[in-house]
């Protein structure tokens, strides 16, 4: 596990009279926090993934069908090497 990078949550700026200056500009540095699912979920969450890139692959227009099919073969692989069923 790798912790996420920061990144610069934008905020807003004010003047001493309630008036934004032209050239100000502040944000915050925000780093998000990762926690594990229970792997009831986790399956869940990535079944119904696949389920969505199918659904994608099967109602493709034909010049969309190639990359439609490689996500569902890559949701599909991913299903594969885990303990989580891949749906029928």
């Amino acid at each position: 596990y790798e912790a996420a990078p920061g990144r610069c949550e934008l905020m807003t700026v004010q003047g001493l009279g309630g008036v934004t200056p032209v050239n100000a500009a502040s944000c915050e540095v925000v780093r998000d926090q990762c926690e594990a699912l229970p792997e009831a979920q986790r399956c869940g969450a990535w079944q119904q993934r696949f389920r969505d890139a199918r659904g994608r692959e099967r109602f493709a227009a034909p010049e969309n069908r190639d990359s439609a099919r490689k996500d569902r073969e890559r949701l599909q692989g991913v299903l594969e090497a885990s303990n989580c069923p891949v749906p029928g």
